[in-house]
């Protein structure tokens, strides 16, 4: 009888132990084809791979060095959650050759890491562009006619190197798409938030980010006290009054679109502008492209080509959006030597961009991989939303926009869910009536 038991227990404990290293080994492997995949982005390096109960997979002491740099960038840890399903029952075959049909992974305390600045130079001149969008803030506060500020005024905002954290969320639609959600924060300075589809040109379901295709972009900035550190250093040339120094940057602004786009700003649109120079402010925008546009393009050109590409709508609020429309340049009104000026800078970019376009590109290595299966439905359709509660989903609202969160309550016309936002985790209030869709993502 007691070898009976021991007999019992052995095949219990075996039933417990062989999921559990089977999922241990599982994350180890699913790990290093995630950061494989990742190698063309520069040189991976990482820690320790632990899997918790839940399912969560812990990366400590990841560190990345864009190629060509010698500045890379240290993250403290990055956790990646998916299917724990798709872990234990996938083979290690179809780890390497497919990713997870939804995925989310949260990088936190990334700090600049490497002997020199040039990785930290590159980005500021960019203005954190493709990060941030509308260069903040710094017409009329950089030197001259120049829309951006100059590193030694990045340095005087931010005198010590930013600390950022970042969540990536991606949902497989299925049927040639990818749902997307990315935020980042800057730690005092702000937080940004990117979504939007995909679209998979590569009808064999591989993924390849060269060739994939964006037609609608979703963006939202809150001010975390950037707009305040800004305002402080601006506004000292105009005998520090910000009401002077808003003023002043939306002129420059102006001055800017004549030269760029040869329109104007409506009284309407430059006083929205300058509602978001103000601290704490909150910016949405939906940026529709003219023609669907490669993502890769989008993050390799400069901010003035995306902008250019784009029909804007704006709001302060995440709702109320209205299209951010420039009129015809009224030449009477116009200062004739301000006109000559802005004449010879159009003429000057020009020069400028027409150079920029003969200079060698650099070759880009092409990674193809898997997400999911595209054939088949990867998410749950809720119809009685009551029982998702307390689970991780994804909203599509009427807009389009797909937002990434554990839903945490369902009251009444709305719904009530929590999301990576700013500082730790922040409750979102959808209204019924804005919503496409709710699906379950794990």
């Amino acid at each position: 009888m007691n070898k009976n038991k021991l007999i019992v227990l052995v095949i219990l404990v075996a039933a417990v132990a062989y999921p559990w290293w089977r999922l241990k080994t599982q994350s180890e492997k699913f790990v290093e084809t995630f950061f494989d995949k990742a190698a063309s982005m520069g040189t991976w390096r990482y820690g320790e791979v632990k899997l918790a109960l839940s399912g969560v997979i812990h990366v400590s002491n990841v560190q990345l060095t864009p190629t060509g740099y010698t500045q890379g960038f240290r993250i403290r840890s990055v956790d990646m959650e998916t299917n724990i399903w798709d872990l234990l029952l996938t083979s290690e075959l179809g780890l390497i050759e497919a990713l997870p049909s939804n995925l989310t992974i949260t990088a936190k305390d990334i700090q600049f890491m490497g002997a020199g600045n040039d990785l930290q130079e590159m980005i500021v001149e960019r203005d954190y562009w493709p990060v941030v969008v509308g260069y903040q803030g710094g017409f009329g506060c950089g030197d001259e006619f120049d829309r951006s500020f100059s590193y030694q005024q990045w340095q005087q905002i931010m005198p010590n190197y930013p600390v950022f954290d970042m969540e990536i969320n991606y949902q497989n639609t299925g049927n040639f798409g990818l749902n997307f959600g990315v935020g980042i924060q800057a730690r005092d300075l702000w937080y940004v938030n990117w979504s939007g589809t995909l679209e998979l040109t590569d009808n064999s379901g591989k993924f390849i980010f060269q060739d994939t295709l964006v037609e609608q972009l979703y963006y939202t900035y809150q001010d975390a006290g950037f707009n305040a550190k800004r305002n402080k250093l601006c506004q000292k040339n105009h005998q520090d009054s910000f009401a002077a120094y808003r003023l002043h940057s939306a002129e420059r602004l102006q001055q800017q679109l004549r030269v760029l786009v040869s329109q104007e700003m409506t009284e309407e649109v430059s006083n929205w502008y300058q509602r978001s120079l103000f601290p704490d402010s909150e910016i949405n925008a939906i940026f529709n492209f003219k023609n669907k546009e490669y993502l890769q393009r989008v993050f390799d050109g400069e901010q003035t080509d995306f902008l250019g590409q784009v029909d804007i709508e704006v709001a302060l609020d995440e709702s109320n959006y209205t299209p951010l429309d420039l009129r015809k340049i009224n030449y009477l009104a116009m200062d004739p030597e301000l006109l000559k000026d802005q004449y010879e800078q159009k003429k000057k970019r020009e020069e400028e961009r027409l150079a920029a376009l003969n200079q060698p590109k650099e070759l880009i290595k092409t990674v193809k991989t898997t997400i999911g299966k595209q054939n088949r439905t990867t998410y749950i359709n809720i119809k009685n939303w009551d029982d998702a509660v307390g689970s991780k989903v994804v909203v599509r609202t009427r807009r389009g926009r797909p937002i990434f969160g554990r839903l945490k309550a369902v009251k009444g016309d709305e719904i009530i869910m929590t999301s990576q936002y700013v500082s730790g985790k922040a409750e979102i209030s959808i209204q019924r009536g804005n919503i496409l869709s709710l699906n379950l993502l794990n």
